[in-house]
């Protein structure tokens, strides 16, 4: 039988800070800077690019958010098996992606259902990759608590919810592209507002408690 060795989690969060980092920083390279000098032409070409800006900020959004959640994840455990490193680096690969899904928004701007899809895609595997790295890190550190099952919250919305708005996205981008970049950007405002103003404190402190018990 063999025996999962544990590590501490600091270099897990140090590379997966360094990654989103990137990421987030090749975002904003992907806007076009004008390409005239004439006076007036900037606010008619950043007019004009706004599809970029849509990509920009619905993948912000979502990767702030997510960041948030695997921070969160990561501070309520003291050791991390090479599972859930593995795991994470499924995350990491899927998140890497994301800029080159928003760049396909301002490319295509819109007119193609093809881009919105596979940036609906992105996003559906970054959340289905997040929701597996969180239920690794729930198991490695033994805090489920009895009373509220086996899955938390961020597992079950990670798992389910996200790849079911990513699928939702796709069809809505069949009918127009609009319509599915806007059920992205709709879940991931709502999302983000219900992390920040219901954070989930509770189930931090029960699974600190567990893990300095463990």
């Amino acid at each position: 039988m063999s025996v999962r060795r544990y590590y501490p989690t600091e270099r897990v969060g140090a590379l997966s800070d360094g990654v989103f980092a990137i990421v987030l920083t090749l975002l904003v390279l992907e806007f076009d800077l004008p390409e005239s000098d004439a006076a007036g032409d900037v606010w008619v070409d950043l007019t004009d690019n706004w599809h970029e800006l849509v990509g920009w900020l619905v993948s912000f959004t979502v990767l702030a958010r997510m960041w948030m959640i695997h921070h969160d994840t990561f501070a309520t455990i003291r050791r991390t098996s090479s599972r859930t490193i593995l795991v994470n680096f499924l995350f990491l690969g899927s998140i890497s992606l994301v800029p080159f899904a928003a760049r396909l928004i301002g490319t295509f701007e819109f007119k193609d259902p093809a881009s919105i899809i596979v940036f609906s895609v992105m996003l559906g595997l970054t959340g289905l990759t997040l929701g597996m790295v969180i239920a690794a890190a729930e198991s490695d550190a033994r805090i489920r608590r009895p009373d509220r099952g086996v899955w938390s919250w961020r597992m079950r919305h990670h798992l389910l919810v996200i790849p079911a708005i990513s699928v939702l996205s796709c069809v809505g981008a069949l009918l127009h592209p609009a319509l599915g970049v806007s059920i992205l950007a709709i879940e991931a405002v709502v999302s983000t507002v219900v992390l920040v103003g219901f954070g989930g404190e509770e189930d931090v402190e029960s699974a600190s408690a567990a893990g300095a018990s463990g």
